[in-house]
């Protein structure tokens, strides 16, 4: 398998999860029970796999890669964009009252 289709299947796990999120947030507007600990196991999901597995490569390899190949418009879209994208997510994350940041 080649890198992009590695990175692509991996989108689609993150995507995977976006959506239990979203269900386990819409039941939570609903007054629906859920598992408080399952809240750990996304968070770390998030943590580990999305941000420092996955978006640890494209900050690593991908996006330099795009830069070398596509010059300046791929600079302003990672600049402007995915990275914006990434820092945004790492925002959230750190708003758990376990992470660090949330201390």
């Amino acid at each position: 398998m080649d890198a992009i289709a590695l990175m692509i299947q991996e989108h689609e796990a993150i995507q995977r999860m976006l959506a239990v999120i979203r269900k386990y947030c819409y039941k939570i507007l609903k007054s629906t029970k859920v598992e408080y600990e399952d809240f750990y196991k996304i968070i770390d999901f998030v943590r580990n796999y999305a941000d420092k597995h996955h978006h640890g490569k494209e900050e690593t390899m991908l996006f330099n890669r795009m830069m070398e190949e596509l010059g300046p418009i791929a600079e302003k879209l990672v600049n402007h964009g995915m990275l914006v994208e990434h820092d945004l997510g790492r925002l959230h994350g750190s708003c758990h009252p376990k992470s660090p940041a949330g201390r």
